[in-house]
């Protein structure tokens, strides 16, 4: 009777292991399960997480691939998994394909080679743009004659060089290069030919928004100098100047005959000769050497820091003068609040407090007068350590997700499935 027991139970542990051997001994892998290799390091291209390539197969064919993800932007990955369950490879390797987006958008050139250990299966699937070279019958004696003989013998690292080695050497062959190189350099983010049409319309539209504005501010320009006089429209057309080049710039020159016009406009009126308002006489402007004898000190000083320069017309009859002020518009110097000369700038920026991890620092611009000497001290607040720190942070990690060089940090680029290849098992 002990006996008997005895049997039972060891029965009844083989019926339990034969039946659940897998969630036993061996992990199922769903698509999602599967880790891409080459989002961590860029120089990856194999996942088999059970470990059944060597390191120095692994290590070949993953320098066989990226040489020819270098050679020809094609993408090729290898999935070694322990099983996949009840999935088939000519189902699962689509959902993998798809979820890693093996291959150039451009051009989808990627291609997956799956093993599945446990169902003694494997599949080659195949992009669109990989299809050319690699026909489904090509697939099939890569399987059948490369891979498939060297699995039965257990032989998993033999198996997996000799397709990959076949592979890379009509890959890299210069007669097919051509045909699935991606029109984009490899790791580099790039345009296809209907994204360059979309951002030619959107500068197209942008260009023009900026004409219409130009030509809103030329047209507010004309309305605004009617009846005032020649100083009064000089200034008008100067201060344009500005906005309107801005706007022949960026609108692809669209804009650049209003800004010559307003430019014309600016010294026509500027340069135009007075009339003496005592005598009536053509009056004449006096050389910038010459004029400095009628400018006070303080304008004299501006004349000398370019902030502002000075017309002096002097009529030749009665000697009557009249001064003319331009201020310009590119200077750093602002008026100055005492004095009202155009001399006033910041002198110093200095740290007074330094900021930390937990209070804010404090900052002083220091203002003075070039003219009068009159100074000014404004404080400002400086964001405390933690919160710099945090923004830093914050752009250094925009900016590693925005790049893609050297062999840390990658994944591939967002290609599809064409449905091509073959399956087999051995």
């Amino acid at each position: 009777m002990k006996d008997t027991k005895v049997i039972f139970r060891i029965m009844l542990l083989a019926v339990v292991l034969l039946a659940g051997g897998t969630a036993w001994g061996e992990k199922v892998y769903t698509p999602a399960d599967v880790p891409n290799p080459n989002i961590a390091d860029r120089s990856q291209y194999v996942a088999d997480p059970a470990g059944y390539l060597s390191p120095e197969a692994k290590a070949e064919v993953n320098r066989q691939l990226a040489e020819v993800r270098k050679a020809t932007t094609a993408e090729i990955a290898v999935a070694i998994l322990p099983s996949i369950g009840d999935e088939t490879v000519d189902e699962f390797a689509p959902e993998l394909f798809k979820q890693w987006g093996l291959g150039k958008t451009d051009k989808d050139n990627g291609m997956l080679l799956l093993i599945d250990m446990g169902g003694k299966k494997a599949r080659i699937e195949t992009g669109y743009g990989m299809e050319g070279v690699f026909t489904d019958a090509f697939c099939s004696e890569l399987l059948r004659g490369d891979l498939f003989p060297r699995m039965k013998e257990g032989d998993v690292d033999g198996g997996v060089k000799a397709v990959i080695a076949h592979i890379s050497a009509v890959a890299t062959n210069p007669e097919v290069r051509d045909e699935i190189m991606s029109e984009l350099a490899d790791g580099q983010a790039g345009l296809t030919e209907e994204d360059i049409e979309t951002l030619k319309e959107m500068a197209w539209f942008v260009a023009m928004i900026v004409f219409f504005a130009g030509l809103c501010i030329f047209v507010y320009k004309v309305v605004k100098t009617r009846g005032k006089d020649r100083y009064e429209k000089a200034l008008a057309w100067r201060g344009s100047l500005v906005m309107l080049g801005g706007a022949a710039l960026f609108s692809g020159g669209m804009a650049l005959p209003l800004f010559l016009i307003a430019y014309i406009l600016y010294r026509l009126k500027r340069n135009k000769p007075l009339r003496c308002p005592k005598c009536g006489k053509k009056m004449r402007r006096l050389s910038e050497k010459a004029d400095n004898a009628y400018l006070t000190p303080a304008e004299d000083l501006e004349e000398q820091i370019k902030s502002v320069d000075y017309d002096v017309w002097e009529c030749p009859a009665c000697h009557t003068i009249e001064k003319y002020a331009y201020r310009s518009p590119q200077t750093k110097f602002a008026e100055c609040p005492a004095c009202k000369t155009v001399a006033y700038e910041m002198v110093s920026d200095e740290v007074r407090v330094k900021p930390t991890d937990i209070s804010q620092g404090i900052g002083v611009k220091t203002y003075k007068c070039r003219f009068c000497g009159h100074t000014k001290e404004e404080q400002y607040k400086i964001p405390r350590l933690e919160a710099a720190a945090a923004a830093a942070g914050a752009a250094a990690a925009i900016g590693s997700s925005l790049s893609d060089s050297g062999s840390s940090g990658g994944g591939f680029s967002g290609g599809s499935s064409g449905g091509g290849g073959a399956s087999g098992g051995w």
